[in-house]
């Protein structure tokens, strides 16, 4: 996905509910020209983040946004990011989510860091080309998590846990890599395009149900280990 800043506006970003922005920006994306709201200073998000208030970036454009800068404060109350950029490498790692994350239609430019976040609430990552190295290596997930999404990288979800149900609905995939994993619900895979699943190690407590064309005992990967369906 080619995505091109064009021009900085300084007029504010008002959407149906309410001003986001101070200034806006204007992006290409793929030969169309579209305006966000463009959040010129991190610090705004990072200040919300620390009052506990719910976090809504839609339609916005984050540059170099990480949560390391927060330092002990790395705890985000719920996150609303529906058609969101993240421009440069992005970074969520050790964060507690407390509450709902939503990232739909989001762009990353960068890598993006979920290692060891954990998630309280339900997640939805849908929409979404990663076009990217995305990691969610030791994160944990306690309640229902969606991928409908695109990954044309592998994505790293090593000793990942999850506690709810966990849906993969309609994805394209390279290598997905749950090695040393826990699944404590109903795991629900329904892949378009699939390389490999790595499960090696992986330990499953709860049911699981596959479906497409192209699952079949080659798309798994378990060596000598197969997954512990306990």
């Amino acid at each position: 996905m080619f995505v091109n800043v064009k021009k900085i506006i300084d007029e504010p970003f008002i959407k149906s509910w309410g001003k986001l922005t101070e200034k806006q920006i204007e992006i290409e994306i793929d030969g169309e020209t579209r305006r966000y709201g463009y959040i010129e200073n991190n610090e705004t998000i990072y200040e919300q983040i620390r009052k506990g208030k719910i976090i809504d970036l839609s339609c916005c454009y984050i540059e170099n946004f990480s949560m390391k800068e927060l330092k002990s404060h790395k705890k985000i109350n719920s996150i609303n990011c529906l058609d969101t950029i993240f421009a440069g490498p992005t970074d969520f790692s050790d964060t507690l989510f407390e509450g709902p994350a939503i990232f739909e239609y989001v762009i990353f430019t960068s890598d993006i860091n979920f290692n060891s976040a954990s998630f309280l609430g339900r997640v939805f990552f849908n929409g979404i080309e990663f076009s990217k190295d995305v990691n969610f290596e030791d994160a944990q997930f306690l309640g229902h998590v969606e991928f409908d999404t695109e990954f044309k990288v592998n994505v790293n979800f090593m000793r990942a846990e999850f506690k709810g149900e966990l849906e993969f609905m309609h994805c394209k995939a390279n290598i997905i890599n749950f090695k040393e994993s826990s699944f404590f619900g109903h795991v629900y895979f329904q892949f378009f395009e699939l390389s490999k699943i790595i499960l090696i190690d992986a330990s499953m407590y709860g049911s699981i149900e596959l479906y497409g064309d192209i699952l079949d005992e080659d798309d798994f990967d378990v060596c000598e280990e197969q997954p512990r369906f306990l």
